[in-house]
């Protein structure tokens, strides 16, 4: 895990502090890179190497919890085969 004082995190670090996986973030990223960079949340540091704030990684967190729960409440029909 980071140090508490890193503002800073790679793509891993913000996984494992937001509790998901590396590529649940990477698809985050993907599909909210433009509104992040330009916000100045996150940025691209290699070919594949992206830093996030750790604010926005806090966010991240709490906005899994809340849809991950929410999911799961509505969620009660079983899949149809063939599918």
């Amino acid at each position: 895990m980071c140090s508490p004082g890193k503002e800073w995190l790679s793509v891993a670090e913000a996984a494992g502090e937001a509790g998901c996986t590396d590529g649940w973030l990477r698809l985050l990223l993907g599909k909210n890179r433009q509104e992040w960079t330009k916000a100045g949340r996150c940025w691209k540091v290699g070919e594949r190497a992206w830093a996030l704030h750790r604010d926005l990684v806090k966010e991240i967190a709490g906005g899994l919890s809340a849809r991950s729960l929410g999911r799961r409440e509505t969620k009660k029909t079983p899949r149809k085969k063939g599918r």
